[in-house]
């Protein structure tokens, strides 16, 4: 799978028998996260780790 914002791969276990161990279960998104994801691959793949991070950062920086 890939990463819907990135597009590189993202190791995702979505669809998959496995997709209770898939690294982003264990995550709290925030939804302006999930709000960059386009409209047609939402709910079909998580978003890689290093995006994950980035946004994150991103939101915790302060505002100015």
């Amino acid at each position: 799978m890939e990463c819907p914002i990135c597009k590189l791969a993202n190791a995702c276990l979505a669809g998959t028998p496995n997709v209770s161990s898939c690294w982003c279960m264990n995550k709290q998104f925030d939804e302006w996260v999930l709000s960059q994801i386009p409209e047609q691959y939402k709910h079909k793949a998580c978003i890689c780790e290093a995006c994950y991070v980035k946004y994150s950062e991103m939101l915790q920086k302060p505002q100015r």
